[in-house]
């Protein structure tokens, strides 16, 4: 897995990752309602349902492709770091849901090994990075296709394995892909207008069947959609509401750990208060979702909840990787 991609600032990618967690953010604050007992209307179902196929492969491919940067380090170093930025808010933020939603789901090993809830995301990217370190003279496509040859033939039930296998898949893939990027952003327009159709109709096929599914053609979908995204997020015009997904991407971990707690606290608040319109339980959820999250970006000591930091930092402009990515710093912390 040669070094594809130099540490400079790389604002598509804070863009794409931005934008998968604002859609993370709106597909639970959906399903957390939901689960509450509170009918979301149709539209925002469908709506969720049509971007699903390219909200978390998106997500896993743009964490893939700063793999192999990563892997240039020590290995003490790469697995202190891994420790420290993934593992660490992996078991903090499975207690915090543990005493949330069902404290003897604490009581359960699988809870701490694959997480339940949306934290099934961590334990993948830390099992895909220690999986790396054995497979790292392993092309990453190579791996890919294994690992979903895999999935085709024995269809694994175990708890986390399916997700590690399925969507570490994704992972791998974008390590390949981060070599290949100059090209994907060189593609002819008859070849992004094809990906614009098949991307579109993916879309549409999702919001008729319930979203994306693991299967051969939901594969292709994701894939088409993530080509799609990567060949135009460069072009993006650095608009405000561009610079603000930026941001989110800078401090995706936040948003991505924070936001289930949020919406679930907000949520039964309204509930208890008898509100029973969806668009309001659904709008009310979004928001806290998003603003509850944002505002722990605000404080500097919130971020032991997400990194394991030796001391918090009194430069507040000074950069940290949160172990989503290798360019990505915390964000900044107000001044003191």
């Amino acid at each position: 897995m040669a070094t594809a991609v130099s540490s400079a600032r790389h604002t598509w990618m804070d863009l794409l990752r931005g934008t998968a967690v604002l859609l993370v953010i709106a597909w639970h604050s959906m399903t957390v309602t939901e689960g509450l007992g509170v009918d979301v209307p149709d539209a925002i179902t469908m709506a969720n349902q049509a971007l699903s196929p390219y909200r978390l492969p998106t997500l896993l491919v743009i964490s893939g492709m700063l793999l192999p940067r990563s892997l240039t380090k020590p290995v003490a170093a790469y697995v202190r770091g891994k420790v420290r930025a993934i593992l660490w808010p992996f078991l903090i933020w499975t207690l915090i849901m543990g005493l949330l939603r069902d404290r003897s789901s604490l009581l359960d090993p699988v809870t701490w090994v694959a997480g339940r809830d949306h934290l099934w995301f961590l334990s993948t990217l830390f099992v895909c990075y220690l999986a790396a370190l054995a497979l790292r003279r392993v092309p990453g496509w190579v791996v890919a296709v294994a690992a979903w040859a895999c999935w085709f033939a024995f269809s694994p039930q175990v708890p986390g394995l399916a997700n590690w296998i399925w969507f570490g898949a994704y992972f791998f893939l974008g390590a390949s892909l981060s070599q290949a990027f100059e090209r994907i952003t060189r593609l002819p327009g008859t070849v992004v207008a094809g990906l614009a159709v098949a991307a579109a109709a993916g879309a549409v096929l999702a919001a008729a069947r319930s979203g994306y599914q693991w299967g051969a053609p939901w594969l292709v979908i994701s894939l088409v959609g993530v080509l799609l995204l990567m060949w135009s997020a460069p072009r993006a015009p650095r608009v405000a509401v561009v610079r603000a997904l930026e941001a989110m991407g800078r401090s995706s971990i936040y948003y991505y750990l924070a936001h289930v707690a949020a919406i679930l606290l907000v949520g039964r608040g309204l509930l208890a208060a008898g509100v029973e319109s969806g668009w309001l339980a659904y709008l009310a959820a979004f928001a806290a979702g998003l603003l509850g999250s944002y505002a722990l970006t605000r404080i500097p000591a919130a971020r032991w909840l997400f990194l394991f930091a030796r001391r918090i930092a009194h430069d507040p402009t000074q950069s940290r990787s949160t172990g989503w990515s290798d360019v990505s710093p915390l964000p900044r912390q107000p001044q003191q």
